[in-house]
């Protein structure tokens, strides 16, 4: 229980006397000064009765005969003190705000209030505030010029009620802090949705939208970072695509090289074991030499097929990175990574397929050596 709570039930059960929103006077029972004494209450008493400041600076806590009043003398600075008022809620409870903590709405409310109020004017969501007649004018691109009264008014509906502020509150801070162009598409939303109000265009009344707001602002601000996120992707996309594919052309002409020379290749050994297909000496030579250069030929193809495959695996590598730091989902570029794969494995099947025929072709031309070489030895 509330160290508050006795005083009010005190207050409750006596008549007050005064027409000042911000003093009380009752006729004193049996054992209120003691009450009141407990509860650190300063106050006078005069021939009238019992006089009780109800400012924070006469009490240090404020104290309120109810919640419209509340509304008109209350600000950001003032709850980091305690707040009582006497008219109770809705729902029965009393409306305490004590260390920072209250079970009433009301309060959240109204603190949060001041902090969307404050929020809208130094993040400069709002074009201008105009202080004197509590008027905030938002500029927009889309729907043009919008006044917004902010004034702080009595209106139960939303006071009384959980219209999740707070949470409201601390996700636009969030969003705001990751990225400070958050901001305006919170403007633009927040213009839209009062303009659409068809009853009074105020900040009070755009509070009971605020999660539509927010919402609409954060899916807005997705689309808008999803375009340009994908555009920042292809962009690095195509200068890593550039810059693999170089090293990826180096090695492919290598290997058209060594296709184009594979006539010549196959020329001389035809030519080599027919020349000497009778002189067994000579034919050795010629399966040395056979020999030879098809195992620097094969040699070098494995050496191309493993740059090729290096390459396919740190592009695939890179590729993954770039889609987790762009946030993009893996299925809207599937088709360029497609693209690029195949390519890489239409070269290594090709490079595979020349390596096999190199070798068969170089194991024929090594048995019909041996077969001339036989009769000689």
């Amino acid at each position: 229980m509330s160290k508050y709570t006795q005083l009010l039930e005190l207050i409750r059960n006596r008549t007050d006397q005064s027409q000042d929103p911000l003093k009380i006077v009752f006729e004193p029972s049996g054992g209120d000064e003691e009450v009141l004494e407990a509860c650190g209450v300063k106050y006078k008493e005069p021939t009238e009765g019992i006089s009780i400041d109800l400012s924070k600076e006469i009490q240090g806590f404020w104290i309120f005969k109810n919640k419209a009043s509340g509304l008109r003398y209350l600000g950001l600075e003032d709850f980091s003190s305690d707040i009582i008022v006497v008219e109770e809620s809705h729902n029965g409870k009393d409306l305490i705000y004590e260390n920072g903590k209250s079970e009433s709405k009301f309060f959240e409310n109204v603190l949060y209030f001041h902090k969307f109020k404050s929020l809208i004017i130094e993040s400069k969501i709002a074009s201008y505030y105009d202080e004197l007649n509590e008027n905030m004018i938002f500029l927009s691109a889309t729907h043009g010029r919008l006044d917004t009264s902010c004034t702080i008014t009595w209106f139960e509906e939303f006071y009384d009620y959980d219209n999740q502020l707070e949470n409201q509150f601390k996700l636009i801070q969030k969003k705001i802090n990751e990225d400070d162009q958050f901001k305006d598409f919170l403007k633009e939303s927040f213009v839209e949705c009062v303009t659409n109000l068809s009853d009074e265009k105020t900040l009070l009344k755009s509070l009971e939208k605020i999660k539509h707001i927010v919402e609409s602002a954060s899916r807005n601000y997705e689309l808008y970072r999803h375009k340009f996120s994908f555009a920042e992707f292809k962009k690095q996309l195509d200068e890593e695509k550039e810059k693999y594919f170089k090293e990826y052309q180096s090695n492919l002409s290598d290997f058209l090289s060594k296709t184009a020379s594979m006539p010549i290749q196959i020329g001389v050994y035809i030519f080599l074991i027919d020349r000497f297909s009778g002189n067994g000496w000579l034919m050795a030579v010629t399966f040395i030499l056979i020999a030879g250069w098809s195992y620097f030929t094969v040699f070098c193809i494995d050496q191309i097929l493993d740059n090729i495959k290096y390459l396919k695996d740190q592009f695939k590598i890179k590729f993954c990175k770039m889609l987790d730091e762009s946030g993009i989902n893996k299925m809207e570029v599937k088709e360029n990574e497609e693209q690029i794969n195949k390519k890489f494995v239409n070269s290594i099947n090709l490079m595979t397929r020349y390596k096999w025929i190199m070798i068969v072709f170089s194991i024929c031309a090594l048995f019909f050596c041996v077969y001339f070489i036989l009769p000689h030895l």
